[in-house]
Formats: C-alpha cells, structure tokens, sequence
C-alpha cells in the first residue's frame, strides 16, 4: 500500500505515515464488527480501542517501525474469527467467500503470522463453535456441514494465497534465512 501511494505521487514518509493510519483503521474497524456480535456497541467500540492502541502495536509502529506486514496481520485477526463464525451459522458462500480472504490476506500480510495463528487459535475457536453448536442442540448434520464450510473457505484462503506461502514453505533452502 505505502508502494503504490508513492507510486502515485505521495513522498515515501507520508506513504508510510498514510499506510499505517489506515492500518489503524483497519484494526478497530475489525474487531469492532467482530465484538459487536458479543458485546453492545459500547463494549465493541471499547474492545477495538483497546486492541487498536495495544502497547505492541505502538512498539511495533512507532519503536520497530519495520514491521508494517505484521501490524497489517492484526486487521486479519478478526476478520477471520468473525467469518468463521458467519461459516459457521449460516454457510453461505457469502461467508465462505469471506473466511477465504481474510485468511488468505493474513497469508498475504505476513506469512510467520499466519502459520502461528492456523496452528493455534484456528482449530481451538472452530472447537469452541462446535461445542457451543452442539449445547444448543444443533443436528450432527448441522454441525458437520459447518465444520464443511468453514474448511473450505479455509482452503479457498490457502489457494488465493498460494504464490506467497508456498515459495516460504518449499523453496526456503534457495533463500539466505540465516538471520531469521
């Protein structure tokens, strides 16, 4: 984004600047509409102010200040809990369509991210939607063909993002990663 701002005329620092505002945006926006499913609107609003001003956000912006692609992987967080949980209720491809992008920009935003966040918080919050699906008496059906949904638009998210993941899983030996 801060590329293609300055490709269109702003000097790199107000690019950069531009970027991470919108970075900031992005990361209320979306634990706001996520939260709002849970909270009131106060509490929402709350949630994504706490989330968007958290201390690692300001260390990672204002004190790193390299880290803009893993500032970016925090609007993905949400994004993805919330369509899962859309997946997850209604199985729409609407909510599919959903899931599969914002789990492929996590990819696309910052790939170490999104490996640690599939391994760990994905399978433990499709668990808690099954369990909370089946204390509501949701059919066996029901829940298979959400737990259906939601890996497919999992697998859609890893399809689209396929050109970024890919060369960093199979082709890390043609790579200098000794640093990392």
């Amino acid at each position: 984004l801060a590329g293609w701002l300055n490709v269109i005329g702003l000097d790199i620092l107000t690019a950069i600047k531009l970027t991470q505002t919108f970075g900031f945006i992005g990361v209320a926006l979306a634990l706001y509409g996520w939260t709002r499913r849970h909270f009131s609107k106060p509490g929402a609003w709350l949630a994504a102010i706490a989330y968007t001003f958290a201390s690692f956000h300001m260390v990672n912006v204002y004190t790193r200040g390299d880290s803009l692609s893993e500032f970016y992987a925090f609007v993905f967080y949400p994004l993805i809990l919330w369509s899962l949980e859309a997946t997850f209720e209604r199985r729409a491809a609407r909510s599919i369509l959903a899931l599969a992008l914002s789990f492929g920009g996590l990819f696309v935003a910052h790939n170490l991210s999104a490996f640690i966040f599939s391994v760990c918080v994905i399978p433990l919050y499709i668990v808690i939607r099954a369990a909370y699906a089946l204390a509501a008496r949701s059919t066996h059906s029901h829940l298979f063909s959400s737990l259906i949904a939601c890996a497919a638009g999992l697998v859609l998210g890893l399809a689209l993002s396929a050109w970024v993941w890919m060369p960093f899983t199979f082709e890390k030996d043609y790579a200098q990663l000794g640093e990392q």
